[in-house]
This record gives structure tokens, sequence and C-alpha cells, in this order.
């Protein structure tokens, strides 16, 4: 291999040219700094997606377990021969799915925090809803429409009159 040749002395040079190629060498050294930092962020960039990725197969793992779990249970529950199973059996295979959703749950867990708190919600019990009533400033006008008999077609008796508590609801009282 040949060495490439140095180049001219720069104290050799005229000061114009000089002050050239010394400002070529700093911009040159500035464009390798540029470089070497895009590389470093390349090689950051490329870890950070490897990680994602790995996090991702693993939540899709977890899914494609526990719809297995669910569709296990579905056709222990609801199968064709679920009519057929003695009460023992199908409690042992309803046993066996617990433990494997709770095994799955705890890798889960273990796997990222925010799994963990997904497992938690899932658990939590939702607190009842109230019934709907409708905003206190929207004004009430009462308006008070009594039949001209209150004797229940059927014969059974007198019809029923609506409470108060009716009254505040949205919809007509058999719509619930």
């Amino acid at each position: 291999m040949s060495e490439v040749p140095a180049g001219p002395d720069p104290s050799a040079l005229p000061p114009e040219l000089r002050v050239y190629v010394e400002a070529q060498a700093v911009a040159r050294a500035e464009a390798e700094e540029r470089a070497a930092a895009a590389q470093a962020r390349a090689q950051a960039e490329a870890a950070a997606r490897g990680h994602v990725e790995a996090e991702l197969a693993d939540t899709k793992s977890y899914v494609e377990r526990l719809e297995h779990l669910v569709q296990e249970y579905r056709r222990a529950r609801f199968g064709p021969r679920s009519e057929k199973l003695h009460p023992d059996q199908l409690a042992l295979a309803l046993e066996d799915l617990e433990t494997a959703v709770a095994e799955t749950e705890t890798g889960a867990a273990r796997s990222s925090p925010e799994a963990e708190q997904a497992v938690r919600r899932a658990k939590q019990p939702r607190a009842p809803r109230a019934p709907r009533a409708l905003p206190k400033e929207l004004p009430r006008i009462e308006r008070v429409i009594e039949p001209d008999d209150i004797r229940c077609p059927c014969g059974c008796g007198d019809m029923m009159k609506p409470t108060p508590r009716d009254q505040d609801r949205v919809g007509a009282p058999g719509d619930r």
C-alpha cells in the first residue's frame, strides 16, 4: 500500500491560501463530528426500536394466550358436550382455566407496570350508575294529564300514578 503524500507545508503557502486551507480543515472536522453524532443517534434509535418491538411481541403473545383461554372457557361452558359434562368435570376445567389466567396475569404484571395497572383496573368493580336525571338548570314545567277514568281496561283495578322520582327521569316510565 502506498501512503497518501502529505500536502504542502501550510506555512509555505501565501497568507490568503493558508486561511482557506485552515477553514477547510475546520469545516471537515465539524462535518466528521456531525456524522459521528448522527451515527450515534441512529444507533440509539435502533436500540429503542428493538426494545419497543420486543415489548410489542410480548404483548401480542399475551393477547393470543388470553384469547386462547377465553376460547377454551367458551368451549367448556357452551360447547356441544357442555350439557353432558358432570358438574365436577366442568368445575375442574374452569379451575384449570382460572389457574392459567392467573399465571398469565402474573407474567404480564412482571413485564410492565402499565399491564399491572390494566389488570388492577379490570378487577375493580364498576360503580353503579345513577338514573339519568335532567339537569337542574332546566326550567320545570309541571303539566298533569290525567285520564277520564283511572280504572284499568283489563279490569284488574285502578291504574298506577307516576311517582315524583319517575317525573325527573328522561323518557316515559316504561322506557327503562
